[in-house]
Protein backbone atom coordinates (compact mmCIF):
# COMPACT_ATOMS: atom_id res chain seq x y z
CA UNK A 1 0.00 0.00 0.00
CA UNK A 2 1.41 3.61 -0.93
CA UNK A 3 1.26 6.05 1.52
CA UNK A 4 -1.68 7.84 -1.09
CA UNK A 5 -3.69 4.59 -0.39
CA UNK A 6 -3.53 4.75 3.04
CA UNK A 7 -4.30 8.58 3.65
CA UNK A 8 -7.17 7.45 1.07
CA UNK A 9 -8.04 4.94 3.16
CA UNK A 10 -7.85 6.92 6.80
CA UNK A 11 -9.65 9.83 5.34
CA UNK A 12 -12.74 7.57 4.50
CA UNK A 13 -12.69 5.70 7.85
CA UNK A 14 -12.68 9.28 9.66
CA UNK A 15 -15.42 9.95 7.39
CA UNK A 16 -17.72 7.30 8.44
CA UNK A 17 -17.34 8.50 12.15
CA UNK A 18 -19.46 10.73 13.76
CA UNK A 19 -19.04 14.08 14.85
CA UNK A 20 -17.76 13.76 18.29
CA UNK A 21 -15.50 11.35 17.20
CA UNK A 22 -14.40 13.45 14.28
CA UNK A 23 -13.68 16.39 17.57
CA UNK A 24 -11.99 13.93 19.79
CA UNK A 25 -9.19 13.15 17.48
CA UNK A 26 -9.26 16.25 15.91
CA UNK A 27 -8.19 17.80 19.77
CA UNK A 28 -5.95 14.88 20.08
CA UNK A 29 -4.26 15.59 16.88
CA UNK A 30 -3.71 19.16 17.62
CA UNK A 31 -2.94 18.75 21.32
CA UNK A 32 0.33 16.56 20.02
CA UNK A 33 1.26 18.60 17.51
CA UNK A 34 1.46 21.58 19.90
CA UNK A 35 3.18 20.02 22.46
CA UNK A 36 6.28 18.99 20.06
CA UNK A 37 8.16 21.71 20.15
CA UNK A 38 10.92 21.86 17.81
CA UNK A 39 14.06 22.30 18.99
CA UNK A 40 16.05 24.83 16.81
CA UNK A 41 19.94 24.67 16.16
CA UNK A 42 21.57 27.96 17.31
CA UNK A 43 23.58 27.50 14.18
CA UNK A 44 20.51 27.64 12.26
CA UNK A 45 18.41 30.31 13.68
CA UNK A 46 18.72 32.60 17.15
CA UNK A 47 15.62 33.96 19.12
CA UNK A 48 13.91 36.99 19.43
CA UNK A 49 15.38 39.19 21.63
CA UNK A 50 14.01 39.37 25.03
CA UNK A 51 11.99 35.98 24.40
CA UNK A 52 12.35 33.34 26.98
CA UNK A 53 13.16 30.11 25.80
CA UNK A 54 14.43 26.54 26.54
CA UNK A 55 18.33 26.53 25.62
CA UNK A 56 20.29 22.64 25.08
CA UNK A 57 23.90 23.01 26.72
CA UNK A 58 26.74 20.83 26.18
CA UNK A 59 28.09 20.56 29.71
CA UNK A 60 30.55 19.40 31.61
CA UNK A 61 28.54 15.87 32.36
CA UNK A 62 26.47 16.21 29.12
CA UNK A 63 24.04 17.29 27.49
CA UNK A 64 21.86 19.42 30.08
CA UNK A 65 18.14 21.77 28.95
CA UNK A 66 17.96 25.34 30.94
CA UNK A 67 15.31 27.83 31.07
CA UNK A 68 16.52 31.61 30.72
CA UNK A 69 16.24 34.45 27.92
CA UNK A 70 17.90 35.63 24.80
CA UNK A 71 19.02 39.13 24.82
CA UNK A 72 20.17 41.73 22.29
CA UNK A 73 23.66 41.09 21.50
CA UNK A 74 23.49 37.43 21.59
CA UNK A 75 23.75 36.51 25.16
CA UNK A 76 21.76 34.14 27.37
CA UNK A 77 21.14 34.11 30.91
CA UNK A 78 19.68 31.13 32.50
CA UNK A 79 17.44 31.35 35.13
CA UNK A 80 19.76 29.76 37.63
CA UNK A 81 22.26 32.85 36.89
CA UNK A 82 24.27 30.83 34.06
CA UNK A 83 25.78 33.57 31.13
CA UNK A 84 26.25 32.33 27.87
CA UNK A 85 27.10 34.10 24.19
CA UNK A 86 26.11 33.08 20.74
CA UNK A 87 30.21 32.27 20.09
CA UNK A 88 29.99 29.25 22.98
CA UNK A 89 30.78 26.47 21.50
CA UNK A 90 28.65 24.58 24.83
CA UNK A 91 25.26 26.57 22.88
CA UNK A 92 23.32 23.19 20.99
CA UNK A 93 19.60 24.73 20.83
CA UNK A 94 17.36 26.21 21.76
CA UNK A 95 12.80 26.10 21.64
CA UNK A 96 10.03 28.81 23.22
CA UNK A 97 8.98 28.07 26.22
CA UNK A 98 5.68 26.07 26.09
CA UNK A 99 1.99 27.44 26.60
CA UNK A 100 1.31 28.00 30.55
CA UNK A 101 -1.20 26.03 32.04
CA UNK A 102 -4.72 27.88 31.59
CA UNK A 103 -7.00 25.02 34.20
CA UNK A 104 -9.39 21.90 32.91
CA UNK A 105 -11.90 23.43 30.77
Amino acid sequence: MTIKQAKSELMQIYGALSPDKQRAIDTLVKTSENSQAKWIPISEELPKEYSDILLTINGCKGLKVRSGMYYEGGSFHSDTGEFWKTTDIELIAWQPLPQPYRGRK
